[in-house]
Parts: C-alpha cells; sequence; structure tokens
C-alpha cells in the first residue's frame, strides 16, 4: 500500500485502558502485520500489551514488543492474505488502515527536547503508536483519504478517545514540569515512578 502525509498519536496506556479503547470504537479485526505467520498461530493484541505493561509496573528495563506491530481494520477489504510458502501467511494492507507501532521516545538534554518513535539504547519505551495517512495512491491515482475509506471512523472514533482519557505528559526535567504532546494514559499516573528507563535517564512524570 502506498500512502503519505501519515497523522499519528503516540500514547502509554494502562492494561486496562487499552482494553477500554479497543471496546469503545466499534467492530473491527487485528492484524498482525510485517513479519510471516504459520497458519492458525495464536495472536492476542491485548494480551500482549498487558504483559509488556506489567513489566513496567514491577520496575522491569523492557522494550515494546515488536509483536504488538498490528493493523486495525472494519474491513477485510483493507488487507490481503498471502501464502508465502507451505503453512505459513502474511497480511499486507490493500486500502488505509490504522497502523499500531512500538514506540519508545528520548530525551536531549543538549535542547532540552523529546523525540517521539526512536529506537536506540538510550531510549525510553512508551506503549504505541497509533497511525492513519491522509493520502493514498491507487494505481496511478492519489486519493485523499476521507470518510469513503471504511477505516477514517474508526481512527476519528480512536483519536476521541484518546483526547478525552489521556493527558500530555507532564514530565519533570531538573525540577521543572514540562507538557510533552506524546500522551500518557491517566490510570498510568498512580505507577509510572516504576518505569525503569524513566529513572535511568533522571526524568520523572508528576503524577498531580
Amino acid at each position: 500500500m502506498q500512502a503519505s502525509k501519515w497523522l499519528a498519536h503516540q500514547v502509554l496506556l494502562d492494561g486496562e485502558e487499552m482494553k477500554d479503547l479497543l471496546a469503545s470504537v466499534g467492530n473491527f479485526e487485528v492484524y498482525p502485520v510485517g513479519r510471516i505467520l504459520q497458519e492458525g498461530e495464536p495472536f492476542s493484541f491485548v494480551e500482549e500489551y498487558c504483559r509488556y505493561v506489567e513489566k513496567l509496573k514491577q520496575g522491569a528495563e523492557t522494550e515494546v514488543p515488536a509483536i504488538l506491530c498490528v493493523a486495525l481494520s472494519c474491513s477485510s477489504e483493507a488487507v490481503q492474505r498471502v501464502e508465502v510458502a507451505p503453512g505459513k501467511m502474511l497480511w499486507r494492507s490493500q486500502l488505509p488502515v490504522v497502523q499500531v507501532q512500538p514506540h519508545s521516545l528520548s530525551y536531549s538534554p543538549l535542547n532540552d527536547t523529546f523525540y517521539p518513535l526512536v529506537r536506540g539504547k538510550e531510549t525510553i519505551s512508551w506503549g504505541v503508536q497509533f497511525s492513519y495517512p491522509q493520502l493514498f495512491q491507487k494505481g496511478k491515482e492519489i486519493e485523499k483519504v476521507d470518510e469513503r475509506f471504511p477505516n477514517t471512523a474508526l481512527y476519528k472514533a480512536l483519536t476521541r478517545w484518546i483526547r478525552h482519557h489521556t493527558v500530555a505528559t507532564p514530565f519533570v526535567v531538573n525540577g521543572m514540569k514540562r507538557r510533552v504532546p506524546i500522551r500518557i494514559g491517566k490510570k498510568c499516573l498512580g505507577w509510572i515512578h516504576c518505569h525503569a528507563q524513566l529513572k535511568k535517564q533522571g526524568l520523572s512524570v508528576d503524577p498531580n
């Protein structure tokens, strides 16, 4: 799928918040993308996400698992099942879908800036990024992604939930509180002090 001008929301949610979010946005399917699957291989996005969050709560230095890279779609026509070998297959997007990616951020003391969607040794794992394109290329034609596409309403429902149930993260840097557009679920504020990678970099989040 050829798409561009992606809208994106980075957010760390509690496990219960992730369940609430996905339950609130209507009917859709989760498609593991970007990896080859065994035929009939079991997979639960919510269970994998909750396991990740539990590790954060326990103070473990853990990365967001790559298995959380998935596509959300309320239409089976937006994805294509491809058999790559006997008993093995993968999913490919054909129309705009809501992409979910593991997300980590970094903080640079040199310019006092937080950067989203960064990978590396000094990054801080921070939930997932939900993204959706604004332009889509079909053949030689470039189309605006609007209400004609079935997953536009799904993405709008996701963003409404995020807007009402999360906040811009109130990071504390050198004793000063900074509101950063990267989001955090309100239920995370009670345990975010356990986040080992935040502590390692001398950062914290104001829970109030």
